[in-house]
């Protein structure tokens, strides 16, 4: 038989993403105990990393200077279909900000934008991308404040995270910007490697002579900005990133990058916020059954690798992502929990995508899926009874899947309200 632990807490959060680690951060504050628990890779870490709040952008930079798109025209995830009002959702996300950015600030990571506005950046892959608020260098590829300028994209042979020709090719189309070159430079701790992890590419930035190959090729360009992939992690990023500027007196932007180095440090950031405020964080460990009283979740068996735990907790948050990121499980023709108890619905209306191209309806259908909530979060059992002290946080709830909902903004807004009634479930 397996030796089982037991343990108490104020709050147990099951799932270690952008919702779960916020949402721990800010109970955290009020000082409450929190247990913080998930294992494997989250959503958050393959994320580009930056906050969107408002719909998207349509390429017409020319359009967007006359006109700026407010927040009360965002469609937010349909959980707040009864707070569909400017006021409300300016507050929330007034708050929310004003709480987040100087903790992921003071933790390394700092973020731009202001709620009133877009700005509009360079993927990858050439396509513009709408954002609210970016990490510092991604933010300063804005490129409404880019088109009256010379502007390169540099390309490092060896590393797959971004092809300059290519993105050249498309935003010049897109965007009918006809002032993008494309250029390629060999760094030496990079040959004879080929498809490089961006983990791998960023401990190699640590030789010494990386940075100053890398400024010698920046040099070269005559351009007026230049854009990089993401090589830095968050421990060597805004510094590694000045440093490259100071070298080589050129402005230099990142560019936008899923699946790659951005989302790794919003997640860490994230991660050492939580900490900081004093968040228990048991990665590793996987929530397996949940004992459930009448309309209370009491507590919640944990398995690890060579002990359980029994957690008891006076409230219950539930983050663990949808069906993309494993929260949602398809079983033959239904959708499910992972614990199967709670009741999975799918948003009546398909209204918003963050993606304007090439998301494929499918996709966008089941990303519609998620856990029912009301309007203070609280989820519901299968039976169609409202659960006391249970909540919901992120792309787990109905609508607030990538990519039907928004993304970290949509995460990390309805973590926020999630925490303010989770409050007050605990003050009962």
């Amino acid at each position: 038989m397996r030796k089982i632990l037991n343990v108490e807490t104020d709050i147990l959060i099951i799932g270690h993403g952008a919702a779960g680690l916020f949402s721990g951060a800010v109970l955290s504050s009020f000082g409450k105990q929190v247990m913080i628990v998930g294992e494997g890779a989250t959503s958050t870490s393959l994320s580009t990393g930056n906050i969107i709040f408002q719909r998207d952008f349509d390429g017409n930079v020319e359009k967007r200077k006359d006109r700026e798109i407010t927040i009360s025209e965002a469609l937010m995830p349909y959980v707040f279909r009864e707070h569909l009002d400017t006021e409300f959702i300016n507050a929330e996300i007034r708050a929310m900000t004003a709480f987040l950015l100087p903790r992921l600030n003071n933790c390394g990571l700092v973020l731009n934008g202001s709620i009133n506005r877009n700005q509009v950046l360079l993927t990858n892959t050439g396509f513009p991308y709408s954002c609210t608020f970016a990490q510092m260098f991604a933010s300063k590829g804005d490129l409404t404040n880019l088109s009256e300028k010379d502007i390169a994209l540099l390309g490092l042979l060896g590393y797959k995270d971004f092809d300059p020709d290519l993105a050249a090719l498309l935003i010049s189309k897109i965007m009918n910007m006809k002032n993008v070159s494309a250029y390629w430079t060999q760094i030496s701790e990079f040959r004879r490697r080929y498809g490089m992890h961006p983990t791998e590419v960023a401990h190699l930035t640590h030789n010494d002579g990386f940075q100053e190959q890398l400024a010698n090729a920046i040099k070269d360009i005559d351009c007026d900005a230049i854009g990089i992939p993401p090589i830095f992690s968050l421990l060597d990023y805004q510094l590694r990133m000045t440093e490259l500027e100071k070298r080589t007196g050129r402005e230099i932007f990142e560019v936008v990058t899923p699946l790659s180095l951005p989302g790794l440090r919003f997640h860490e950031a994230l991660r050492l916020a939580a900490r900081k405020e004093g968040c228990r964080l048991s990665e590793g460990l996987k929530a397996s059954s949940l004992r459930i009283i009448g309309r209370r979740a009491e507590s919640a068996i944990l398995k690890g690798k060579f002990m359980d735990t029994e957690v008891k907790f006076g409230c219950l948050m539930i983050c663990t992502g949808g069906l993309l990121g494993g929260g949602l499980i398809a079983n033959g023709n239904k959708i499910a929990d992972s614990f199967d108890i709670f009741q999975v619905e799918k948003m009546p209306n398909f209204t918003y995508s963050n993606t304007k191209y090439g998301v494929h309806s499918l996709i966008q259908m089941i990303a519609n899926y998620g856990l029912k909530a009301d309007s203070s979060m609280h989820l519901y059992l299968k039976t169609g009874e409202r659960l006391e002290n249970v909540l919901g946080a992120g792309s787990v709830l109905e609508g607030c899947s990538f990519p039907a909902g928004l993304g970290l903004g949509g995460a990390l807004l309805t973590a926020w309200i999630s925490t303010k009634n989770a409050l007050e479930v605990l003050d009962q």
